[in-house]
């Protein structure tokens, strides 16, 4: 459980005598668990900004910035982030899953799908990743794929989407192939009803 991790990643965030990659990694594995399994964004930031500063050449701690300035609405300071995190390492699939999660939340949702699909090519690359992960990323990645594609097309026909059959198709991918994470996510998307991402999907 998330209480547990949260413990172990306390200590070895504090120890001095730990490696500077290990103690970065636990502050940004610290920083996500403030922003979401015990949320409380203060920590969050806190632990986001401790990883940048421990090691301020580790992509990871970039991404955790990232992530907690776009949830407090900063978008151009989490594309900033973003980009120093894909300069560190290009080939970070999770560095650009955020780079689209940060261009749907700003609305360029041609920019989000390209980077959603970009991240798909890495992760089929990547070797090092177990196929059951491997299956679960992309279920989650198709899943922002939908979101994108079933965003408002136009400003001037703001009830049409960007692509009505391509978000069909990356949502029944997500549908076979999803994690805890991305379940709750949907669930959470399904469970508002007309007002939620996948009404018109889903004929509410």
């Amino acid at each position: 459980d998330y209480q547990t991790a949260e413990s172990i990643y306390i200590k070895v965030a504090a120890d001095s005598n730990a490696l500077v990659r290990l103690r970065s990694e636990a502050n940004y594995s610290l920083s996500s668990i403030y922003l979401y399994y015990n949320p409380k964004i203060d920590s969050a930031v806190k632990f986001a900004n401790d990883a940048v500063a421990i090691d301020p050449s580790y992509y990871l701690a970039y991404i955790a910035k990232a992530r907690v300035l776009n949830r407090q609405g900063n978008g151009q300071e989490a594309f900033n982030n973003i980009k120093k995190a894909i300069d560190l390492h290009k080939n970070s699939e999770l560095a650009y899953e955020w780079l689209g999660i940060i261009y749907h939340d700003g609305g360029q949702y041609e920019a989000a799908i390209n980077a959603f699909t970009y991240a798909v090519s890495l992760l089929e690359d990547d070797n090092t990743i177990f196929p059951a992960d491997v299956g679960a990323t992309k279920g989650r990645l198709h899943y922002y794929l939908a979101l994108a594609y079933a965003a408002p097309g136009t400003k001037e026909y703001p009830n049409t989407m960007y692509n009505r059959q391509n978000a069909i198709d990356a949502l029944k991918f997500t549908l076979q192939n999803f994690d805890l994470l991305t379940f709750g996510m949907l669930r959470e998307a399904v469970s508002k009803g007309k007002t939620g991402p996948f009404a018109a999907l889903i004929g509410m």
